[in-house]
């Protein structure tokens, strides 16, 4: 029987071992039976596969052809004014003060 474990434990039965959490194990019956009733483990059925929408994600629904239109203006950024040399240290200048 497979197995996930609930949390982390040892195992002193051959081929088992030191077990994490999440680890997916195949044991005996009767051992998978023992480790669920102590609430180390729980039994494991592999679920259906998860199915992946046909249109991608940034399409409008409904609108089957979109056409490419003109991207964001770019925006100049002018650089930040870095600290003054002073006697003392660094000085904070008006731009940079936000």
């Amino acid at each position: 029987m497979k197995i996930i474990a609930k949390r982390p434990f040892s195992s002193s039965r051959k081929g088992i071992g030191n077990v994490p959490e999440g680890r997916i194990v195949d044991a005996d019956d009767d051992y998978a039976e023992s480790l669920i009733k102590a609430g180390l483990a729980e039994k494991y059925t592999a679920g259906p596969a998860l199915v992946v929408p046909v249109t991608a994600f940034f399409l409008t629904p409904g609108i089957e052809h979109q056409e490419n239109g003109p991207s964001l203006p770019v925006v100049q950024v002018s650089p930040k004014t870095i600290a003054k040399k002073s006697k003392f240290g660094g000085k904070r200048t008006k731009k940079d003060a936000s």
